[in-house]
């Protein structure tokens, strides 16, 4: 450092600086200025405006796989694509929402709104399934006679004017045709169904599946059904609680609802059972207590696989099998369990420990939604964090909507 080179940088008149601190401070602002206008906006929680991509950047899926908050909102439901997209849809603020996770990009849709109305309840959850395309279709509602279903059709949300019940349930076939069950039939039964043929415009009405052919009646209308389609043949499988010969009852239909066939899985009666087939065709089935079964046989044929989750009423209990007939169970409180080539990753019937998920913000979990990848190996989940108080609290849809997923080994993300 020569003489003047010093005396510059520290004899500097205190003028002098004060000029310069000044051009600093200006360089610095006009810098930063510069830099938060190629940022993205950060908005507040307000979803109204359907405008996700300021909540995308706060909680940046960056792999798809790490648990991400990625809506608020309460009963999630969600459905993997053939190219292991997501489709997810929830309740929040009266009305039914939409995003979809793109697999090859790791990005997340902006949030819409479907064009239903949907109270945040146990009673009227949605449930969201995907066709031939892989485009969405899913029903919801607010209470009885004001269900509704809704598909996008490539460009929009077409939402059908037929009323449904709570408690409805869909699935779709290999040919696009659409299933529906909901509480209360219409020809004396308490079970009942609907389908929309593929490109209809309306719905017709099935014989109900727990009391066509002559098969007994339940006890009452309560009866919490669940569907599923066999991708192998199409045929339709039905399972509900307060049925008959037993209170955990099976319908099937090999003529796309036309006729049914029926039985008995169990005499749990908890609310409410689910199932799945998987790609070879086995159908499976969970209780609403949390025991899984797969079909033997004929209707009353069932093998019992064990305790999958500890459920119960109002739990809602699920199941979704991938492509080696691996299985992934979801339930209330956050709990998971995997069927890995017949072998159960917590054997709660053995004394294994309930497995649950992480709660990033270490606040309570509510309901944990599955749906197994295509390609096998995982599947995705969804759950409710936030102050979470019961199964059946339907105060509240503010919670965040985690997502991540599941292995065979229970890893959560990666």
């Amino acid at each position: 450092m020569t003489p003047r080179t010093q005396w510059t940088s520290t004899l500097r008149p205190a003028s002098a600086r004060g000029r310069l601190s000044a051009v600093l401070s200006c360089l610095i602002s006009l810098a930063m200025a510069s830099f938060l206008s190629a940022q993205t906006v950060i908005l507040n929680d307000d979803f109204e405006s359907g405008d996700l991509t300021a909540w995308s950047s706060i909680y940046p899926p960056s792999d798809g796989l790490s648990p991400q908050v990625v809506a608020t909102g309460a009963y999630p439901s969600l459905a993997a694509d053939s190219q292991s997209n997501v489709h997810l849809a929830y309740a929040r603020d009266g009305k039914l929402w939409y995003r979809k996770f793109d697999a090859e990009t790791e990005t997340w849709s902006n949030e819409q709104w479907t064009g239903i109305d949907q109270y945040a309840s146990y009673r009227n959850k949605p449930k969201i399934v995907v066709d031939s395309q892989d485009r969405p279709h899913l029903v919801g509602g607010k209470s009885n006679g004001t269900g509704r279903y809704a598909y996008w059709n490539g460009s929009k949300w077409v939402v059908f004017s037929e009323d449904l019940n709570r408690d409805t349930d869909l699935a779709i076939d290999g040919q696009d045709n659409v299933y529906f069950v909901k509480r209360g039939g219409a020809f004396g039964g308490y079970v009942g169904a609907r389908l929309r043929l593929a490109g209809s415009s309306s719905l017709n009405i099935l014989p109900d599946p727990d009391t066509a052919n002559g098969l007994p009646l339940g006890r009452n209308d309560h009866v919490y059904a669940s569907v599923v389609v066999n991708p192998v043949d199409d045929s339709v499988h039905v399972v509900y609680r307060h049925g008959k010969p037993t209170n955990f009852a099976y319908r099937t239909s090999e003529d796309i609802g036309q006729n049914w066939a029926g039985g008995g899985v169990s005499g749990n009666d908890d609310e409410e059972p689910s199932c799945t087939a998987s790609a070879s065709g086995a159908i499976y089935v969970v209780s609403g207590r949390g025991d899984a079964y797969v079909k033997t046989g004929e209707p009353s044929q069932w093998q019992y696989l064990g305790r999958a989750v500890i459920a119960g009423d109002r739990k809602l209990p699920v199941v979704s099998s991938d492509t080696g007939d691996n299985l992934y169970f979801g339930s209330f409180g956050g709990r998971f369990n995997v069927l890995d080539g017949g072998t159960w990753l917590a054997d709660l019937d053995g004394g294994d420990s309930e497995l649950k998920v992480p709660s990033l913000s270490g606040d309570s979990v509510g309901f944990l939604r599955v749906a197994a990848a295509p390609q096998g190996g995982f599947a995705y989940v969804i759950w409710e964090e936030g102050g979470v108080l019961a199964a059946n609290d339907n105060a509240r849809d503010n919670f965040d909507l985690v997502f991540s997923t599941l292995d065979l080994q229970g890893q959560i993300g990666n």
